[in-house]
C-alpha cells in the first residue's frame, strides 16, 4: 500500500510521467488475453510493430511483451479523426 501511495504521489507531481502512463499499451483484456494465456508468439515483437511500438519499453517478469510503449511519432487513427500523440 505504501507503494501504491508513493507512485500516486510522484504521478500526481512530475508531468513527464503522464505522457508516459497516456502511451502505454496493454494486450491484457478482462475477457481476452490474460497473463497465463499469451504464448511467447503473442509476446514476440512482430516486423509490422516497428516505428509504431517500441520495442525497448516493455514490463519484465510475466508482463514481457504484453505492455509497452507507443514509439514517438506514432499516430492513431480512431473513429475517422486523426489523433497526434506527439510528446
Amino acid at each position: 500500500m505504501k507503494a501504491l501511495l508513493c507512485y500516486t504521489i510522484i504521478f500526481g507531481t512530475n508531468p513527464l510521467t503522464q505522457i508516459v502512463h497516456g502511451r502505454k499499451l496493454s494486450y491484457l483484456d478482462p475477457g481476452g488475453l490474460t497473463r497465463r494465456t499469451a504464448s511467447f508468439r503473442i509476446r514476440d515483437i512482430h516486423p509490422s510493430h516497428y516505428g509504431r511500438i517500441f520495442p525497448i519499453d516493455t514490463s519484465e517478469g510475466i508482463n514481457v511483451g504484453l505492455i509497452g510503449s507507443l514509439a514517438i511519432h506514432t499516430m492513431l487513427f480512431l473513429d475517422y479523426m486523426d489523433i497526434s500523440l506527439d510528446a
